[in-house]
C-alpha cells in the first residue's frame, strides 16, 4: 500500500402481505451468534489527537532520520480493519530547507514529498497514508538540516473503502517542458497513465506543487475536464515560492482534470497517490466556494463572532457547507458526514495558525493552516460536518480572512440518500454498552433480574446481530433495582440518573414490573423518553419497557417485538405508518418500528426493519444500494442475510425524498411475515432550518394502513404515480428481480401529516387481548 497525500483534517496547533408461515426455528429462543464486527464505509472522523511530537521531549529529526508511529489502538482507532489514516503533518523550526515524506511502515520511502519547508518556517500539510499490518506509518526528514515534526490524526478509512492507494507517480512536471502562463489552462489525464487508476475513478488524490512563479501572487485552480472553471483555488503562491498542497480532485470527461494558473507563469508538478471509485462512498463535486470572509457579512456566515466585514478571530465562527450563498443554490446537497475542503488564510495581520473542526464539537487544540503575517496559505482538510456545519477560529489574538472551498463529501450513509444525526448513528456500529435498571412499585413481586438480563443478552442481542450482519452488538449490564414510591414508567426512567454504576455506558434501558400478562409497552429514544429530571445518560439514549416484553407471565410469550422496537428508537429509528387521520402510527405490517406481522402466529416475535433504517445505521454499504436512473431496468434485490442489492431508491427530484424498494422473505426473524416479496415505501427527510436536526417520515407507498398493498409478491406489479414496479419469481438464493418503468416520482409531501403532527403519548398500556400489543411510541 502506497502513501497518499489528500486533502484532510485539522492537526494539532503549532505555536507562531396475507398468510402466515411457521418455517424454521423460533427465533425468540435462538442462541447468540458469534460477533465479528464488520468495518464501516467511508471516512471515520475522530477528535483530532496528537500521535507524535518531536519537541516533547526534544528530539529533532536529522537529515535521513525516520520515525515509526503506531496509530491502531490510539485515539479511538480500531486495532484491526484500518486501511489508512488521515494525518496533519507539520514541520517546525527546521535549520535548512527540505521536505518530509510519510509512508506505510512496511514499505520503502516513496519518491514524492508530503511537506516542503524552508529554513525556520512552520509548514503543515495533510496526508492519508496506508498503514502496515500493525497499523503503523513512517515519517522521514529529507533535506539539508534537522527539523521538529508534529503528527496529528483526524480520522481513518476502513480497509477497502475511501481512498485506494497507488504507487506514487508523477503525471506532470513543467520544469522539463514549459511553464503554465497567465490565464492558461493545462489539461491532464489522470486515469490509466500507468498509475493503476481505473477508467471509472470518480476522483483522484494528488499532491500539487507550484514553483518558480513569476507573479507577486497567483493561484492554481484544479477542476474536472468538461466543467466550467469555478471561482475556487487549490494552491496559492507568491513569486519564487515553492508551495505544495494536497487535494482530492474530481475526474472529468475523458478521465482528465484541468489546471488553471491565474497570474504570471509558474512551473507545476502533479503527483498522483490514490483514487476513489464509484463505490467508495464519496460524492465528487466541481469545487464550490462555501465561505469567504472577504465578502459582505451574511454571504457565508451561519453564526459566530464577527470582526469588521467578516474576519475570523479567536472566537469560533460557524459555517454550513450545505448553505446557499446569496443568489445561488447549495452545492453540497444533502447529508454530508465529512466535507473535503481546501482552507485558505489570507490578509492576516500577524503570523499564527487557524483551526477548522466539526460543528457541535468543542474546539481541539489543533491547527489546519500555519501562516506568517500577510501570507496567503492553503491546506486541505476533510472536516466532519454534523448537519452540514464546520467551525473555524484563529490562535489567541489572531484575526484573518478565511476562504473555504469544497471539492466533494462523504455522505453519512455512503450514498447521499439520507441525513442522520452522527452522534446517534455512531452507536449503531461496534459494541453498545447498555445499563439495565429494574424498577418495581412497592409491594410488587421480585423480578428475576438474572433471568431477565440473560434474556436480553441471549435473545434480544442476537436479533440485532442478525439485522446488522454482526456490525452491532449490545452488552446489557444490571446496575440496580430501586423500589419506586411512584409506580410509573417515568419514575423508572428518572431513577436511572441516580445509579453511578451506569456511568460510562452508551445507553440506559429500564425494565418496569408489569402485573398484566398482556400489558407489554415501552417508550424510548434519544431525548424523547423523559420529561422528568433525569440526567443520565448524557447522550439521552434511554428507554423503559415492561417486564412482559422479556418474561413469560401466564398465557402469552414474551413480547420481544416491543423491546426490540424500543431499542430501535435508541438508534434514532422512527415509526413507519400510513397516515389515515386516526393518529395511528402502528399500521405497517412489515416493520419492527410499526405493528409488524398481522396474524396471531409468532405473537411477540419481531420482524425485520426497513432497509432505510439499516442504511442509516451503517449496516448497508454503498455498493448494496442502487439509485434508479434508467426506465425499464431490472435489478435483483436481496433480503437481510443474502448478499446483493439491499435497496433500490427511486428519486423524487429533491434530496432526501425517494421511493425505497427492498426484499423480504419468510426466513429467520421474518418467518412470520404475512406475505413475502418486495416492499415499497415512501421516504422523506428534511431540516426545518439549515443546521437543525433532521426529521423523517416513512410511509407505506399505498394504503390503507394495516394492509399489505405495498408488498409486491412474485408475478405482481404496483403502479405508483408515474412508476410501474414489477417483481419476478424468487431465485433460489432468495433474491427477487425487480423492474422499474419510469425514472422518478415526486410524491405528495409527507410533512405536516395529521398523525405526524399529533400529540404523542408519553406512555400507554398494551392491549389486553391475546394479540400482541402495538409497540408504543418513544
Amino acid at each position: 500500500m502506497a502513501a497518499l497525500v489528500v486533502a484532510l483534517g485539522a492537526g494539532t496547533g503549532v505555536e507562531a402481505s396475507a398468510q402466515t408461515s411457521t418455517v424454521g426455528t423460533d427465533v425468540r429462543t435462538a442462541a447468540p451468534t458469534a460477533l465479528a464486527v464488520a468495518p464501516l464505509f467511508g471516512f471515520q472522523p475522530i477528535t483530532p489527537t496528537r500521535l507524535y511530537d518531536s519537541r516533547s521531549p526534544s528530539n529533532k529529526l536529522a537529515t535521513g532520520s525516520v520515525r515509526t508511529v503506531t496509530a491502531g489502538g490510539r485515539a479511538g482507532i480500531p486495532t484491526s480493519g484500518v486501511g489508512s489514516v488521515a494525518l496533519n503533518v507539520t514541520a517546525t523550526q527546521p535549520t535548512a530547507s527540505g521536505w518530509l515524506k510519510v509512508w506505510p511502515a512496511d514499505q520503502v520511502a516513496p519518491a514524492t514529498s508530503t511537506v516542503n519547508f524552508a529554513r525556520a518556517a512552520t509548514v503543515a500539510n495533510t496526508v492519508v497514508v496506508g498503514v502496515d499490518s500493525l497499523e503503523r506509518f513512517s515519517v522521514g526528514n529529507y533535506g539539508g538540516g534537522s527539523t521538529h515534526v508534529v503528527v496529528d490524526v483526524t480520522g481513518w478509512f476502513p480497509t477497502g473503502s475511501g481512498v485506494t492507494p497507488v504507487s506514487p507517480k508523477r503525471l506532470l512536471d513543467t520544469r522539463g517542458t514549459s511553464q503554465i502562463g497567465p490565464g492558461q489552462t493545462r489539461s491532464l489525464t489522470v486515469t490509466g497513465m500507468g498509475a493503476g487508476v481505473p477508467a471509472d475513478a470518480i476522483a483522484v488524490a494528488l499532491t500539487m506543487t507550484a514553483t518558480r512563479s513569476t507573479a507577486p501572487s497567483s493561484w492554481l485552480t484544479v477542476y474536472p475536464s468538461g466543467s466550467a472553471r469555478p471561482g475556487t483555488s487549490s494552491v496559492n503562491m507568491s513569486r519564487g515560492q515553492t508551495v505544495a498542497n494536497s487535494l482530492i480532485a474530481t475526474v472529468g470527461s475523458a478521465g482528465a482534470i484541468q489546471v488553471y494558473n491565474a497570474s504570471g507563469s509558474t512551473d507545476v508538478i502533479v503527483d498522483i497517490t490514490g483514487y476513489l471509485s464509484p463505490t467508495s462512498g464519496y460524492i465528487p463535486l466541481t469545487p464550490v466556494r462555501i465561505m469567504d470572509t472577504r465578502a459582505p457579512y451574511g454571504d457565508y456566515y451561519r453564526t459566530g463572532a464577527t470582526y469588521g466585514d467578516g474576519w475570523v478571530g479567536e472566537m469560533p465562527a460557524e459555517f454550513n457547507v450545505t448553505q446557499a450563498r446569496k443568489g445561488s443554490t447549495a452545492k453540497v446537497p444533502f447529508g454530508p458526514a465529512a466535507a473535503v475542503t481546501n482552507v485558505t488564510v489570507t490578509g492576516s495581520y500577524a503570523g499564527g495558525y487557524l483551526t477548522v473542526w466539526p460543528a457541535e464539537q468543542p474546539a481541539p487544540a489543533s491547527s489546519t493552516v500555519n501562516y506568517g503575517a500577510g501570507q496567503t496559505v492553503a491546506n486541505g482538510a476533510i472536516v466532519g460536518s454534523p448537519l452540514g456545519g464546520i467551525q473555524a477560529r484563529t490562535a489567541a489574538d489572531g484575526v484573518t480572512h478565511v476562504i473555504v472551498d469544497v471539492s466533494g463529501y462523504f455522505p453519512v450513509d455512503g450514498v447521499g440518500l439520507t441525513l442522520t444525526v452522527p452522534r446517534f448513528k455512531a452507536y449503531a456500529n461496534g459494541e453498545d454498552r447498555i445499563a439495565v435498571l429494574f424498577c418495581a412499585p412497592a409491594g410488587s413481586p421480585a423480578m428475576n433480574r438474572a433471568s431477565l438480563l440473560a434474556t436480553l443478552n441471549g435473545t434480544v442481542r442476537p436479533y440485532f446481530e442478525w439485522l446488522s450482519r454482526n456490525r452491532y452488538v449490545q452488552t446489557f449490564t444490571d446496575v440496580g433495582a430501586p423500589v419506586l414510591t411512584s409506580p410509573s414508567s417515568e419514575s423508572c426512567l428518572d431513577a436511572s440518573s441516580t445509579r453511578p454504576q451506569a456511568a460510562g455506558r452508551e445507553a440506559a434501558l429500564n425494565v418496569f414490573y408489569q402485573a398484566n400478562a398482556f400489558g407489554a409497552s415501552g417508550l424510548a429514544g434519544p431525548g424523547y423518553a423523559r420529561s422528568g429530571t433525569a440526567t443520565y445518560p448524557s447522550n439521552l439514549r434511554d428507554g423503559v419497557v415492561t417486564s412482559t416484553t422479556l418474561a413469560k407471565q401466564g398465557e402469552p410469550e414474551p413480547f420481544f417485538d416491543v423491546v426490540d422496537h424500543e431499542l430501535g428508537h435508541m438508534l434514532s429509528w422512527r415509526h413507519s405508518y400510513w397516515d389515515d387521520g386516526t393518529f395511528d402510527e402502528y399500521n405497517n405490517a412489515v416493520d419492527l418500528m410499526s405493528r409488524g406481522h398481522l396474524g396471531a402466529a409468532g405473537q411477540g416475535a419481531p420482524d425485520a426493519t426497513l432497509a432505510v433504517n439499516r442504511l442509516m445505521a451503517g449496516w448497508i454499504d454503498p455498493p448494496e444500494v442502487r439509485v434508479h436512473k434508467v426506465s425499464g431496468t431490472t435489478e435483483s434485490v436481496a433480503p437481510v442475510g443474502v448478499s446483493g442489492t439491499q435497496l433500490i431508491a427511486v428519486p423524487s427530484g429533491r434530496a432526501g425524498k425517494f421511493v425505497a424498494i427492498d426484499a423480504r422473505v419468510r426466513t429467520g426473524y421474518d418467518q412470520y411475515l404475512d406475505k413475502e416479496g418486495v416492499t415499497v415505501h415512501l421516504v422523506e427527510m428534511w431540516q426545518p432550518f439549515i443546521g437543525d436536526y433532521p426529521d423523517i417520515r416513512l410511509s407505506q407507498a399505498v394504503g390503507p394502513g394495516s394492509s399489505l398493498n405495498h408488498v409486491i409478491a412474485p408475478g405482481q406489479s404496483l403502479t405508483l404515480g408515474p412508476l410501474k414496479i414489477t417483481v419476478g419469481a424468487k431465485a433460489a438464493s432468495g433474491t427477487f428481480p425487480v423492474t422499474v418503468v419510469g425514472t422518478t416520482y415526486d410524491f405528495p409531501s409527507l410533512q405536516g401529516s395529521a398523525a405526524a403532527g399529533a400529540a404523542r403519548p408519553s406512555d400507554a398500556p398494551g392491549v389486553t387481548t391475546g394479540i400482541r400489543p402495538p409497540a408504543v411510541w418513544e
